[in-house]
């Protein structure tokens, strides 16, 4: 019997919640006894808490995606974000099982599962404007301003606009704290 090569996520790979989902995929079993896979994703290398499992009829399927609350869907289908189902910061584990006319199953190349990452989306940065990198501002006939450009959709409190004379920032020169996230521009 032969046993699927599990293709993606590879091992270790992070996956931003917000903007995609899992999606799994192996290389396809070409035995003629073959029946059908199951994907399964686990908290842990031995899968004895199984999150979830996909049973997948179609011999010639070798990829499906995680589709949030609903299930699962076909690789290529519009996706819904992933749904809380599958916590941020959390690692998990999958896996894909081959199944035989006679009942016997194979598990994919990696017998332990693969481990994948949901991470966080990062937060929203602003856009820097002005002044631009690299611009001169002659201190002697007027002060430096600053102006950025920030998403609608971020969530946060305030800036902190600081100035330092090196681009790694160890340490500051001059810093101010912005408490409303409508100013985009000091002087």
């Amino acid at each position: 019997m032969r046993s699927p090569s599990m293709v993606s996520p590879r091992s270790g790979a992070t996956i931003i919640q917000s903007s995609q989902n899992p999606c799994f995929s192996w290389t396809k079993v070409t035995e003629s006894r073959f029946k059908s896979y199951v994907v399964t994703v686990s908290l842990s290398t031995n899968f004895a808490s199984q999150r979830w499992a996909y049973d997948i009829l179609s011999p010639s399927t070798t990829s499906v995606c995680w589709n949030g609350g609903s299930g699962w869907a076909p690789k290529g289908t519009t996706l819904l974000p992933i749904s809380d189902a599958m916590k941020t910061g959390v690692t998990y584990y999958w896996r894909i099982l081959a199944t035989y006319n006679d009942g016997s199953t194979v598990t994919g190349t990696d017998v332990t599962g693969i481990p994948f990452l949901i991470s966080a989306p990062p937060p929203p940065t602003p856009t820097l404007i002005s002044p631009a990198n690299g611009a001169i501002v002659y201190s002697s006939s007027q002060n430096p301003c600053f102006s950025w450009s920030m998403s609608n959709n971020a969530s946060f409190s305030y800036y902190t606009i600081t100035v330092s004379t090196t681009p790694d920032f160890p340490t500051t020169r001059w810093a101010y704290q912005i408490n409303s996230i409508s100013t985009t521009n000091v002087c």
